[in-house]
């Protein structure tokens, strides 16, 4: 019975364990299709948010300014030579390289020796060219009174012949009476054609005179001239340059002595690329003259003009070749042969907005951050590029630009805007034209900025508002 009892409960707890090994392989049946059934049902992505750097867009007015490097020219300099040869008896003390001297100041003195020598040869020869105009004016009316005698004379010789002529009628005048009244109106005849010819010497003869006279008239001028070229005076006021006169030196005709530079007009000659240069001309395609201000090192600066542009184009070099001439003083520190910086100042662009280059993409478009922060692509035309900034015209004012394009970037994203901490901008300032390309050519011209930092201050130049600490601090290195 016992037996009995026990097998009974080992049947028991067989179907208990049979039981629940059942429902637990039911219970994971039903976990495995239920996984199955979340894995084949689809589920919703959330989008993923990318932070851009943003900031606002700001029209305003630009005062575009090209830089550009040249060299200062002196088209009006003078080459000083000797007139005429001989030896140098003096020159002025001012005659030394970079030496100034005012218009009118002798320069060199020839030796004038042989010069007035040949003026008095000259003058001599004058007065004796007078003195045979005078002679030979004073025998011409003689010759024509021995002409008038002369004729005169064979009038009377010819009413003789006459006179024989009517006796030999009436036969009281002999042959032979005859013959010699012929024979003596013949020799009257013969002496008026002397007469004549000894008139026309005479008038031949003062018309040499006057010939002669005039030869040593100018003669006379070339030798005074000679003596007043012993003496080389300067024509304006300038600077000495490339001195070759010492005392006591002999020269040759036409040799050089130096060069005489007028300080007050000067120019300077640079070179633009072809893309600057057609902002410069206008719709004729002549050059405009637009201010430019020239700056040799810092506080030495220049205003001018341009003025002209090149007549040939060198093949081997690219853009153009511009001239602009400079508002010069008697004192400037320019000098030809200086290299400097050229800032010109173009027309102002009213109404634009300048953003980094980074903000365009390959296509030219940027980006703009909606009200939903989602991305839109838009196109605007690229007025100016400078450096790592760019020009656009017709930007949404206050809309929100993507500063840094990337390729994981496009259209319709949705963004999350970071905007940059905004500061104060009282201390903006305006600057007057001059100030401001100044302060370009400056930028331009020094060499310890490096060339993205020059980008970026000369982008913030342009502006027409400048930051205050800016322009105090570049103004503080110029006076530096």
């Amino acid at each position: 019975m016992r037996f009995f009892l026990r097998g009974l409960a080992g049947l028991m707890i067989l179907a208990v364990t049979l039981g629940l090994l059942g429902l637990g392989a039911a219970r994971i049946a039903d976990a495995l299709r239920q996984r199955a059934a979340d894995a084949a049902r689809p589920r919703p992505v959330a989008e993923r948010l990318v932070s851009v750097a943003v900031e606002r867009i700001r029209r305003e007015t630009v005062h575009p300014v090209i830089t550009a490097f040249g060299r200062i020219e002196a088209p009006e300099a003078l080459e000083i030579r000797a007139p005429l040869g001989g030896r140098i008896l003096a020159i002025a003390p001012e005659l030394r390289d970079g030496g100034r001297v005012a218009a009118g100041t002798l320069l060199v003195q020839i030796d004038p020796a042989d010069a007035r020598s040949a003026r008095d040869r000259a003058r001599a020869g004058l007065a004796e060219a007078e003195a045979e105009l005078s002679e030979a004016q004073a025998a011409l009316p003689l010759a024509r009174e021995d002409l008038a005698a002369a004729i005169t004379q064979r009038d009377l010789r010819a009413q003789a012949l006459e006179r024989q002529r009517a006796l030999a009628g009436r036969r009281v005048s002999t042959e032979a009476s005859l013959e010699t009244a012929a024979l003596a109106l013949a020799q009257a005849e013969q002496a008026v054609v002397g007469r004549r010819q000894a008139l026309a010497q005479a008038e031949a003869r003062v018309a040499r005179a006057r010939i002669a006279r005039e030869r040593a008239r100018l003669a006379l001028d070339d030798a005074e001239r000679a003596l007043a070229e012993t003496e080389i005076r300067a024509p304006f006021a300038g600077l000495v340059a490339d001195v070759a006169a010492l005392p006591g030196r002999r020269v040759a005709a036409n040799e050089p002595l130096g060069r005489l530079i007028d300080p007050q007009r000067m120019e300077v000659a640079f070179r633009l690329a072809t893309a600057d240069f057609a902002r410069l001309t206008d719709a004729a395609g002549r050059l405009r003259p637009l201010p430019v201000t020239v700056v040799l090192a810092p506080g030495v600066t220049a205003a001018g003009r341009l003025a002209r542009v090149g007549a040939t184009q060198d093949p081997d070099q690219a853009g153009r070749l511009v001239h602009a001439t400079l508002d010069l003083g008697p004192d400037t520190l320019l000098r030809p042969g200086d290299f400097v910086t050229v800032a010109i100042t173009e027309p102002p662009l009213t109404d634009v907005a300048i953003l980094p280059a980074t903000a365009l993409g390959p296509d030219g478009d940027i980006l703009i951050v909606g009200a939903d922060d989602r991305l839109d692509a838009l196109t605007l035309p690229v007025l100016l590029r400078r450096g790592d900034t760019v020009v656009l015209d017709g930007a949404p004012e206050g809309a929100r630009v993507v500063l840094h394009r990337r390729p994981d970037l496009g259209p319709g994203m949705r963004v999350r805007p970071v905007l940059p901490e905004s500061g104060p901008d009282a201390d903006l300032v305006r600057l007057t034209p001059e100030r401001r390309a100044a302060l370009i050519a400056a930028v331009a011209a020094s060499p310890r900025i490096t060339p993205q930092m020059r980008a970026r201050i000369l982008a913030r130049l342009q502006a027409d508002r400048v930051p205050g600490a800016l322009v105090r601090r570049l103004e503080s290195r110029r006076g530096g």
